[in-house]
């Protein structure tokens, strides 16, 4: 399989401490280089000509300067160059698991702030202030798989809590919830360095003595959340782990370990002194993982008895970048050259990984930012792939090129079938609800997959999906361009209704027109003569410029947070609403014009 050439990343400089990439479930790259955050925002090319740059739009992001810095203090004297820089820097970056364009981001002076839409709207902090600064200090953060709670991890062995507070406007924000005690009282003046929530609700943290602790999740009852001890303090630094099925896999300096959740049992491999392994799933199914560092890589298998295995994936095509590198750059092998992993991102369906990588010589240097460059490989971890709801919009089309165009082996990509296809939702339901079990349908998903991929688009089945749950609500619907909307509606899939509105009026920003709705084409003519495109959600004609862009298809939705014009009712609201942020073709975040 032809692997896609390197996304390079130029005049950016990264910390090797920090956690440096992440891969978003709608297929954003977040990089954490410095002193801006890169953020590589998923693009639309036909054809990528084999090279990933026709994947990723690079930009830069500001971290927000005015964000207070609760390590400042007013007393100069109390203020050192360890607890107090000036400028916050991130740590870490880590994407919403379930909204476009939401992060949070943990900084160099311990603060965790979550951006909404490039907004630094946000910032966590505890009302306790009985324990001082150690409780507010955060080494770690993790999101909840639904993306509705934030952990944060402080200097006192504790999980904070915070739950999503979405304020009227909009804008996401959080709210302190309760603390979650790893330790004994008196025993509590650990840090917690890291923490990762799994999709079963288990939260697995590492205090900086190297102990591991287990939470099970209780949404019912959040306070009263079961903790358990998976592993002992050791001298030996935790360097990753992994929840895999039902298995906790850990490396540390020198040893790899296996805990079995199911039987309370460990099983250790001794991998001799490295440089530290990261773990790599090999897919969401598969039992075995590559562990990988900056000099060598292995495979195992974990429900066999561990033993080192050589990894036929990853490997070969490191090496082959560094015979690369050397045949260009150090051809007559004067110089001994090394290769260092700044960090790895598994997809969000499991399938692919991305390596953030430098090659360079050993030498002494000065480095300058402006002549670095760093490059980004996108790996097939597997010999073919399917469609999965962890991956959203791009995502898809992202590992359908990573693997060289080959079609994912479950779901229907036949347009005639999917168009009869009838699933049974509720309808009694609200709108929302209702919109978002669309988007989340398997064979729903197939079909925005295959508009990305096929030479035409439809959306047939969502908009005779969205006629039944109107079909069953027309009493309620009163606003004059709900009405409008809906007998549009049922005018282009060719479908009876009981709504008859003879003469609408819509608003644009410098003109209005008058409709009759009973046109059954992808335009709409006015009384006046003239002809308009339409919305793509609501199929109202398109009179203002305040609109949002599907990057795919190019169609465009009215943006209801702008259009102020008319008066729209909860039926036109509602999918305004719910299609301005994803796209009713393809499932990918829409662009603001």
């Amino acid at each position: 399989m032809k692997t896609l050439k390197d996304l390079v990343i130029n005049r950016k400089e990264f910390k090797p401490w920090s956690e440096n990439i992440t891969w978003a479930t709608d297929g954003t790259l977040y990089l954490n280089t410095y002193p801006t955050i890169t953020v590589g925002q998923p693009i639309f090319v036909k054809d990528i000509k084999g090279h990933s740059k026709h994947l990723f739009y690079l930009e830069e992001l500001k971290v927000d300067s005015e964000i207070p810095n609760k390590l400042e203090f007013d007393i100069a004297e109390e203020n050192t160059l360890l607890n107090s820089q000036p400028i916050s820097y991130t740590r870490s970056c880590k994407p919403s698991p379930n909204c476009h364009d939401v992060f949070a981001v943990l900084t160099t002076n311990g603060n965790v702030l979550v951006c909404d839409k490039g907004k630094w709207g946000c910032y966590l902090d505890t009302p306790d202030t009985t324990h001082g600064l150690a409780s507010r200090i955060y080494h770690s953060m993790e999101w909840s798989p639904d993306g509705h709670y934030l952990l944060a991890g402080n200097e006192l062995g504790q999980l904070v809590v915070f739950k999503e507070n979405t304020q009227a406007d909009g804008i996401v924000s959080f709210e302190y919830n309760c603390i979650i005690s790893l330790l004994p009282l008196i025993d509590q003046n650990l840090w917690v360095t890291n923490i990762k929530w799994t999709e079963d609700d288990t939260i697995i943290a590492i205090l900086d003595d190297n102990s591991m602790f287990a939470i099970t999740w209780d949404y019912s009852n959040i306070q009263k959340n079961t903790v358990m001890q998976l592993m002992a303090s050791s001298r030996f630094k935790i360097v990753d782990f992994q929840k895999i099925k039902d298995y906790v896999v850990v490396t540390s300096s020198g040893y790899f370990h296996k805990i079995n959740l199911i039987k309370n049992e460990t099983s250790s491999l001794e991998i001799g002194p490295n440089d530290g392994y990261k773990i790599i799933p090999l897919g969401k199914t598969s039992d075995e993982v590559i562990l990988l560092s900056n000099k060598t890589s292995c495979k195992l298998n974990l429900n066999e008895e561990l033993n080192l295995l050589v990894d036929d994936v990853i490997s070969p095509l490191l090496e082959k970048s560094v015979k690369k590198w050397n045949a260009v750059w150090n051809e007559y092998n004067k110089y001994e050259t090394t290769l260092f992993i700044y960090g790895v991102a598994v997809s969000p369906d499991g399938y692919s990984l991305a390596i953030l990588y430098d090659i360079e010589k050993i030498s002494m240097k000065y480095r300058i930012t402006s002549q670095l460059q760093y490059n980004i490989m996108f790996i097939p971890l597997n010999t073919s792939w399917e469609l999965s709801n962890q991956a959203t919009g791009f995502a898809k089309y992202q590992t359908y090129n990573i693997y060289d165009k080959m079609l994912p082996t479950n779901g229907e990509l036949n347009l005639a079938k999917i168009n009869e296809y009838r699933p049974n939702f509720d309808t009694n339901i609200d709108f929302k609800s209702y919109l978002q079990l669309i988007l989340k349908d398997k064979v729903i998903n197939n079909l925005l997959f295959l508009n990305f991929i096929g030479e035409t688009t439809s959306i047939y089945l969502i908009r005779k999906l969205i006629y039944q749950y109107g079909l069953g609500h027309q009493n309620e619907l009163v606003n004059e361009i709900d009405k409008a909307a809906f007998q549009s509606l049922s005018c282009v899939l060719e479908e009876a209704s009981s709504i008859n509105v003879d003469q609408v009026t819509i608003k644009g920003d410098y003109i209005e027109e008058t409709f009759g709705f009973k046109d059954s084409t992808n335009t709409i003519i006015s009384n006046d003569g003239n002809t308009w495109n339409r919305c793509a959600a609501t199929l109202l004609p398109l009179l203002t410029t305040k609109v949002k862009i599907c990057l795919v298809t190019k169609t465009r939705v009215i943006d209801i947070t702008r259009d102020t014009q008319n008066e729209y009712g909860w039926f036109t609201k509602t999918l305004l609403e719910v299609f301005g942020d994803t796209s009713i073709y393809c499932g990918s975040k829409m662009k603001s014009s």
